[in-house]
């Protein structure tokens, strides 16, 4: 099985320059961190769509610039 950064690359994704893939999304954990939530409201939160997500599989990674436009509102 491809490892997700193999996935993303083969997908053309854009990044700005000088950026990854891993710069530009946070990880479920870092979205928890950032709100002080729990694992429960996380997931209750992603999928109310207030901003872009990405799933592979069991995978799920948040656009950093759609979650912080959402945060800073």
């Amino acid at each position: 099985m491809k490892s997700f950064n193999e996935w993303i690359d083969n997908k053309g994704f854009l990044l700005n320059n000088e950026e990854t893939f891993d710069n530009q999304v946070y990880t479920l954990e870092e979205i928890k961190d950032i709100l002080k939530i729990g694992r429960n409201s996380s997931y209750n939160l992603l999928n109310e769509n207030y901003f872009k997500i990405i799933k592979l599989g069991k995978i799920v990674r948040i656009s950093k610039k759609s979650f912080d436009n959402w945060l800073n509102k």
